[in-house]
């Protein structure tokens, strides 16, 4: 097998910035399906300080003692009408759906409004947020609720998970036993339609349309924030979310039973739609959010520094290049239009015409012309790439202080108040093309250009924390604290752990060591069946 490699690594100066950690799981998912390991140790804090490791596992004793409590609790004496009581008879559900309202889409800055559950497709239970929040017993009562039972069945559950995590204290993913969403499930069975909750309504239920007086009261008062629908009216329609994400889940699941029985594919027999979608679609499912809601860091003071270096730039190319074509400063090159049409002024061959019979402007055509060594060629791709860097990919802050206002990156970037942090939270489509593929939006972060040179000054705003911030655990069972990685000297103490240096401590300049996670480029035996082990690297550390 080939082994995994720490290689020590000596930079000087600003580590973080040149060399970042590349972490690579041990073992895939697949694995660790197969062997049943106790996803509590892969939990939410699993690299997290010890004082919080601590209080997600007490959170969870806390939420199993309630279960305790309450699980034979008499059904006859429960008020329905009581959150404590309605939380008391979801306890121990198989099948849970549930939902959320939110006063808008983002989990970071908008608010819960209510909750709604559906445990039997018949009965719909409408909990306000605030009498969860406001009662500790209630909060544990819910966490026993997910915890406990057997499917937690959503529409689009993924942006209702990332509220929990975000308002529902010591909320633990990777506890809930098993995590189902009908629109994957929608997706797995026929990739090429539509997967919303609503139109799912009118394939597998009666109910289709069931919200249209919602609709139409959001369309007569303009109110979008969820919170300010009185809960007379938003109730009514909430709680149905819940009993249809039930109804659509349990015909779904049948629905797709009867396509693998009844057309098998040309795989094995075990290798059904049903099958695809627990093993793989799924399992998956609760990564992807955890990658979601940590989101990744950005060098806020760095992107600032480019931009300003961007913008820079961008006035001193357009000069020369007005100089060179003997055009006034305020050409539009941005115009492809009137691009094309300077261009055929100076007499250039045209590459390719437009529809409208003028010369085309695409790529191709900058470098047929760059071939060509065409005079300020070389300066007019610099620009375009200048300009599409700046608008696309750095972007500019809002001036209005809406964030939907900025541009580019600027978009999406968020401040953390809890550890002073700014990160870019993408969205991913697990799964999600027609193809099956797993891609990521708002923003794409794969449509970075990979050979310009700017693509490296871009992304370098990427980074990752400094090593003493995760805990790694090799193929050979060795847990290797982050603490004891990066290491400086420090005057009169050594060589020293990156996480025990104090603010008396004086670090000689240039001696800090940066451990980098790196790999063998080696893959399985070719005979190794892929369908167990993934088709990963092997790696042992060394």
């Amino acid at each position: 097998m080939a082994e995994r490699v720490i290689a020590q690594r000596v930079i000087n100066p600003a580590p973080q910035r040149t060399v970042q950690s590349r972490v690579i799981p041990s073992r895939t998912i697949q694995q660790l399906t197969k062997e049943n390991i106790d996803f509590a140790k892969h939990a939410t804090f699993v690299d997290g300080s010890d004082e919080e490791k601590a209080f997600f596992k007490k959170r969870y004793e806390d939420a199993m003692a309630v279960y305790e409590k309450y699980k034979n609790y008499p059904k006859e004496q429960l008020n329905l009408k009581r959150t404590r009581d309605i939380l008391i008879s979801l306890l121990g559900s198989d099948i849970l759906a549930w939902d959320t309202e939110t006063t808008g889409l983002h989990w970071f800055t908008d608010k819960l409004v209510c909750l709604t559950f559906c445990n039997d497709g018949k009965k719909g239970y409408y909990v306000p947020w605030k009498h969860i929040e406001q009662n500790d017993e209630n909060q544990l009562l819910l966490l026993a609720v997910f915890y406990t039972c057997n499917r937690m069945v959503g529409a689009n559950i993924k942006f209702d998970l990332h509220y929990l995590w975000k308002n529902l204290s010591g909320f633990d993913i990777f506890r809930v036993k098993r995590i189902d969403d009908v629109g994957q499930l929608s997706h797995a069975l026929n990739s090429n339609r539509t997967k919303g909750l609503k139109p799912l309504t009118y394939f597998y239920t009666p109910f289709g349309g069931y919200d249209n007086e919602l609709d139409t009261f959001r369309a007569q008062t303009g109110v979008s924030n969820y919170a300010q629908i009185p809960a007379n009216i938003l109730s009514k329609y909430a709680t149905i979310d819940a009993i249809v994400t039930y109804r659509i889940y349990i015909a779904l699941r049948k629905h797709v039973q009867w396509v693998d029985q009844n057309f098998p594919n040309e795989k094995p027999i075990n290798w059904t739609i049903e099958k695809w979608y627990d093993d793989f679609m799924m399992t998956v499912y609760p990564y992807f959010i955890r990658m979601e809601h940590r989101g990744m860091r950005i060098d806020k003071d760095y992107l600032d520094d480019v931009r300003a270096r961007l913008k820079k730039r961008i006035p001193e190319v357009t000069k020369k290049l007005c100089e060179l074509w003997n055009v006034p400063e305020d050409f539009k090159f941005g115009s492809t239009v009137e691009l094309g049409r300077q261009i055929q002024k100076m007499g250039w061959p045209a590459v390719e015409l437009s529809k409208r019979g003028e010369y085309a402007t695409s790529d191709d055509c900058i470098q047929e012309w760059k071939r060509q060594n065409r005079p300020g060629i070389k300066e007019l791709i610099e620009l375009r790439e200048l300009s599409s860097f700046l608008g696309t990919f750095v972007g500019e802050p809002s001036e209005t202080g809406h964030q939907e206002d900025a541009t580019g990156w600027e978009q999406f970037i968020v401040y953390h108040p809890e550890d002073d942090s700014w990160r870019i939270h993408q969205e991913y489509i697990i799964m999600g093309t027609e193809t099956f593929r797993c891609i990521g939006k708002n923003p794409n972060l794969q449509n970075v250009p990979a050979h310009s040179k700017l693509s490296d000054e871009v992304k370098r705003a990427i980074f990752v924390p400094t090593s003493y911030h995760y805990t790694i655990e090799s193929d050979d069972g060795n847990v290797y604290e982050g603490g004891c990685l990066d290491t400086v000297e420090v005057e009169g103490r050594g060589r020293v752990s990156l996480a025990k240096v104090t603010e008396q401590d004086n670090i000689v300049p240039g001696s800090f060591i940066k451990y980098v996670f790196e790999y063998d480029n080696v893959f399985e035996d070719d005979d190794a069946d892929w369908a167990t082990t993934g088709r990963d690297k092997n790696y042992v550390h060394k």
